[in-house]
């Protein structure tokens, strides 16, 4: 997988934020068989992985909060979408992405 570097309006959380969710994607084993994850299961799973909470989305107005679940996944799949826009080569997740 190879990104191009990111401008700031393309990346606006810190680069550590960038470096732990490449290499947790890195880390993730998809499956073959149909089926589903949620983005809130992938949240969950890159803090635990990465030892660390989701930071808050760029445009968001009290960021001294803890995050709620729905809002957790909510961020992974902003911050992923931005991601996948910066992939030169490869390939970010071996699946389409639903957003319901």
């Amino acid at each position: 997988l190879l990104l191009r570097t990111p401008k700031k309006h393309e990346w606006p959380w810190e680069m550590p934020f960038l470096a732990d969710l490449l290499r947790w994607l890195r880390a993730l084993t998809w499956t073959q068989e149909p089926g589903s994850v949620t983005f809130l299961e992938l949240a969950l799973d890159f803090e635990e992985f990465a030892e660390r909470t989701l930071p808050h989305a760029p445009q968001a107005k009290f960021k001294g909060t803890t995050l709620s679940l729905q809002e957790r996944g909510r961020v992974l799949r902003l911050a992923m979408n931005s991601v996948q826009r910066l992939v030169t080569k490869g390939q970010l997740h071996p699946t389409r992405i639903i957003t319901r």
